[in-house]
């Protein structure tokens, strides 16, 4: 195994280097204030058109939230221009953002993992197949860093059905089981709990050296 997973590594870099020569797609952390803002925009537009935003939410172009700052934030861009972004969030003293909502036992170390969120596309770019590169690419480049960080295990609280095509991505998600805390424990400016209100969700998990995304499925 030792062996095996830096032969996954570099043929998951040559996969990103296959579709940046291909595609002119390239996946890079969003590391200044530019390129963050890149990001809350494109979250803003892809949430609208799914009516996943909040009324006061639609008053702004742009999708930020508490979380962001300790975050680490990919952009997909495409000759320049933001097409996807997706999240990834370590535990805090109060643990990952979805603990603010369910109990929940984890089979791991905490300190191993990070919460994905965040995943968005934006309308113009969901042409089936370019919509499914994208989404690739994002993967792909959140697996690299998460490998290359340390960071072993991945949550997700998503639906059933972007479980599924999630999972066409690449992985195994095994479901936690969490219960959902009573409402009286619950804040209610939790931007998890304010999601899970508009798309009801289950908590599951994934190891990320199980990850091995499949360009050809569909």
């Amino acid at each position: 195994m030792k062996f095996l997973l830096p032969l996954q590594q570099l043929k998951n870099r040559l996969f990103l280097q296959f579709i940046k020569v291909l595609y002119g797609i390239e996946v890079r952390i969003a590391n200044t204030a530019a390129e963050r803002l890149a990001a809350y925009l494109v979250r803003h537009t892809a949430y609208k058109a799914g009516a996943l935003l909040d009324p006061q939410e639609l008053t702004s172009d742009y999708l930020e939230d508490a979380l962001d700052p300790t975050s680490i934030i990919l952009v997909a861009y495409q000759n320049g221009q933001p097409l996807g972004t997706i999240r990834m969030t370590p535990p805090s003293e109060k643990g990952f953002p979805h603990e603010a909502i369910f109990k929940v036992h984890f089979p791991f170390d905490k300190s191993k993992a990070v919460e994905i969120g965040r995943f968005a596309v934006l309308p113009s770019s969901r042409i089936k197949a370019h919509n499914r590169i994208v989404a690739f690419a994002l993967t792909l480049s959140a697996t690299c860093y998460s490998r290359r960080v340390g960071y072993d295990f991945w949550l997700l609280a998503t639906s059933q059905s972007l479980k599924q095509q999630f999972e066409k991505l690449g992985g195994t998600i095994v479901d936690l089981e969490a219960e959902l805390l009573p409402l009286h424990a619950i804040d209610p400016t939790a931007p998890s709990w304010r999601f899970y209100q508009k798309r009801p969700a289950r908590y599951y998990w994934l190891a990320t050296a199980d990850i091995v995304p499949n360009f050809g499925q569909r």
